[in-house]
């Protein structure tokens, strides 16, 4: 053989060899945006990170409510509201409200500091509830695990907490990974080492306090639940009527820095809530 043909040989297996390689597909818009993400995001192995998706063996599908979503080049970019979440809003029956309980399997935030760990903060089951005999609203939140109501230290300390939206234009969305959580008003249950038990509703848009009583307070194996006098939540200037309000809960270990919250439901939006006996649309 020639040293041409030699050379034109061993060029061609060298291109054979390159393409047999497995590669990352990453579209370029959608590359830049991960390679910006991927040095802020802490990673937890196996905790649905970011995920890139590897080509061309693997079969891609739109998700439309993940944040692991991976789009064609074809295909639209849109904003995911619900990103990343596997949550579902689960509505009443016709002729009841249309109010939401919101489900999801547990999933905890993925930036917590302690993942896997704390199984009595992860949310499985949300739902904020007006109930019109009673003139109560009611918060209820499930756990992946059982709620401790004794902790032996700070480190074991719970807060569970409602943010309500009442429509106000003075509404926060204070969270950089879930913009979609946005609230004027928090109903906070706090389990404290030190403290004990304890629950107050805060109104963000005027800086007011108010502490409710034990008896309001509800804990039982997985769930959580708390009493509020909707005089407490009234509608603000610019606002929706009480029935039109909206929630999330997110538990945490404490105050401070968003790696303290252990999840969200719904993941990245705003669930309405139910008004017992009466037909509510959005």
């Amino acid at each position: 053989m020639s040293i041409f043909a030699e050379r034109s040989a061993r060029l061609d297996r060298q291109r054979r060899f390159s393409r047999s390689k497995p590669g990352v597909v990453v579209e370029p818009l959608e590359g830049r945006k991960l390679l910006s993400q991927m040095d802020a995001m802490p990673h937890h192995a196996g905790h649905h990170g970011v995920e890139v998706g590897h080509a061309p063996a693997t079969p891609r599908h739109e998700a439309h409510h993940s944040a692991e979503a991976h789009h064609s080049p074809a295909t639209p970019r849109h904003e995911v509201h619900h990103s990343p979440g596997i949550s579902r809003l689960d509505h009443h029956a016709p002729g009841e409200n249309q109010g939401g309980e919101v489900k999801k399997e547990p999933r905890y935030f993925e930036i917590f500091d302690n993942i896997g760990k704390r199984p009595d903060l992860n949310a499985v089951r949300a739902k904020v509830e007006l109930d019109e005999d009673r003139g109560m609203l009611v918060f209820e939140g499930e756990m992946q695990g059982k709620i401790n109501t004794t902790p032996a230290d700070a480190s074991q300390n719970s807060l569970y907490v409602f943010g309500v939206n009442r429509g106000s234009p003075k509404a926060i969305a204070p969270f950089a990974l879930r913009p979609g959580v946005k609230f004027d008003s928090v109903v906070v249950v706090s389990i404290n080492n030190a403290t004990g038990l304890s629950a107050t509703v805060v109104d963000v848009t005027t800086g007011k306090r108010t502490s409710l009583s034990n008896d309001q307070i509800h804990i039982e194996g997985r769930k959580v639940s708390v009493e509020v006098d909707p005089s407490l939540l009234p509608t603000p200037a610019g606002g929706v009527p009480l029935a039109s309000y909206t929630f999330n809960l997110w538990p945490r270990e404490s105050g401070g820095p968003d790696k303290t919250i252990a999840s969200f439901i719904p993941e990245n939006s705003m669930a309405p809530i139910s008004v017992e006996g009466h037909h509510h649309d959005d």
